[in-house]
Formats: C-alpha cells, structure tokens, sequence
C-alpha cells in the first residue's frame, strides 16, 4: 500500500473521531455502508472515488495531498 494511503486511513480516522462520530455515523450521513468506513480506515477494500469525495468533504479534509490535478 503507497504510504499517502495509509496517511489517508489515519487521517479519516483521526477527522472523524475529532467530529465525535463513530463509523455508523458517519457513513450514513455520506449514505454508505458502515464497513465501507471500517474499510478505508484500516486500509482494506477499494473504496469508490465517490466515497472518498464524500467522505473528505464532509470531514473537511483538505484533498490536494490525496486527489492532485
């Protein structure tokens, strides 16, 4: 796994737990499964560019480093 993944795995954790919400949360204000969040945190799965969108957005996570032009 390339290392700004897993630095995005940390950082989704860390957004969202600093939001004070748990995984269920999370994924059902972005309208996924839970797993889909259990996944991206523990740098599992491939999740769908969608969700990532969805998911950096909503925590406000700044995207340049993961997402470059």
């Amino acid at each position: 796994m390339h290392d700004y993944v897993k630095n995005l795995a940390k950082v989704v954790r860390a957004a969202r737990e600093e939001a004070h919400l748990s995984q269920a949360a999370l994924a059902e204000q972005i309208g996924c499964d839970e797993r889909t969040i259990l996944n991206i945190e523990n740098d599992r799965g491939n999740p769908k560019f969608e969700v990532l969108c969805q998911i950096i957005a909503y925590l406000h996570i700044p995207g340049r480093p993961y997402f470059p032009p």
